[in-house]
């Protein structure tokens, strides 16, 4: 029967170290990823919320549905410079009132009775495929007996998709780069500390019959291999 051939040494630690290097870049490559992304919503946070609270401000002075019709004019112009951005306002019936953009928000952020106690970012993927992140909150007007109106504000997300479709595509590529890199330096690592074994190869077999009077030299070998070569040479 064929004996399976081993693998050497040299090669095990060169994919070893390979391995371990690929592995841990790809780990702090994720971290990395993921501190971004909480980054950007933490970015996203702080941009919904101006919105929000300037749409509070303005539905403050509506006294009339002229009032009203004024206010679309006012929050598109607050919306210049962030594009893929949207708002709309609904009343208590879920009407609405407002709509800058035909973004489809999620029922979630349209509830007037819904849970905004925590302030944090609802994401949503609409029909044609585009990632949202939004807020809402429940804003009263100027009009005496209205009761407050449902203001949601949302972002496309396609920018920091882009960012992080670049990001994960360099970082395979450094992962893949380092990977062999690595290999290739622990190979070269390798082959040189196991010189001696080498060398202790050569010197035993110049030990022949005739030659029963040669030994190895201690001295010369790594003090890992110091028990060995005694151990060779007490045998002989």
């Amino acid at each position: 029967m064929k004996l399976k051939k081993r693998l050497s040494l040299t090669f095990r630690l060169t994919l070893l170290f390979a391995c371990t290097s690929a592995a841990v870049l790809l780990a702090l490559g994720l971290l990395i990823g993921a501190l971004v992304q909480m980054h950007f919503e933490e970015l996203d946070l702080d941009v919904l919320t101006g919105k929000l609270e300037l749409a509070q401000h303005a539905l403050k002075k509506v006294q009339s549905r002229r009032d009203l019709d004024a206010l679309a004019q006012q929050l598109d112009a607050s919306l210049f410079g962030h594009p893929g951005m949207a708002l709309v306002i609904l009343d208590q019936d879920g009407k609405t009132l407002l709509a800058t953009s035909a973004v489809g928000f999620p029922q979630a952020l349209l509830e007037p009775g819904a849970d905004r106690r925590v302030a944090r970012p609802t994401s949503w993927t609409t029909p044609d495929g585009k990632q949202f992140r939004g807020l809402s909150v429940l804003a009263p007007t100027g009009v005496s007996g209205w009761p407050p109106a449902v203001v949601a504000v949302g972002m496309d997300m396609a920018p920091h998709e882009k960012f992080m479709a670049s990001f994960e595509k360099a970082l395979w590529l450094v992962v893949v780069f380092a990977a062999i890199l690595s290999g290739l330096l622990a190979w070269v690592a390798v082959r040189r500390e196991l010189a001696p074994v080498r060398t202790i190869r050569q010197r035993a077999a110049e030990i022949t019959a005739s030659h029963l009077d040669h030994r190895l030299a201690v001295d010369a070998v790594p003090v890992e291999f110091e028990d060995l070569v005694r151990t060779l040479n007490a045998m002989l």
